[in-house]
């Protein structure tokens, strides 16, 4: 008999599962976050722009309109973002394997 753990960890993938990405690369810094939507993906991109601020531009005022912020934050030549829809299927299909290959919780 399976545990409740497990049979709450495995799923069938038979759909395209799909997330929004938001893609940084800011001052050699590269981060990959994978967020519920444009507007949660657009909201973690605006906070990733005022925590480093300061740091980026001294007492250089923030923009009060989140676009200006955003478009003057990456005017480096290796600074960029993109926020993207992706088909997270292979990843979803390659974890259902791996949790099926554990052995089971002894909880």
């Amino acid at each position: 008999m399976s545990s409740p753990y497990r049979r709450q960890l495995i799923f069938e993938v038979d759909r395209a599962v799909l997330a929004t990405v938001l893609m940084i690369a800011f001052d050699g810094e590269e981060l990959i976050m994978i967020q519920d939507n444009d507007d949660s993906a657009r909201a973690a991109l605006i906070r990733f722009v005022d925590e480093r601020w300061t740091r980026s531009f001294g007492d250089m005022p923030l923009p009060l309109d989140d676009d200006e912020r955003v478009r003057r934050f990456f005017v480096g030549e290796n600074d960029s973002y993109v926020i993207a829809e992706a088909d997270l299927s292979n990843a979803a299909k390659a974890w259902e394997r791996l949790v099926a290959q554990r052995p089971e919780d002894p909880r």
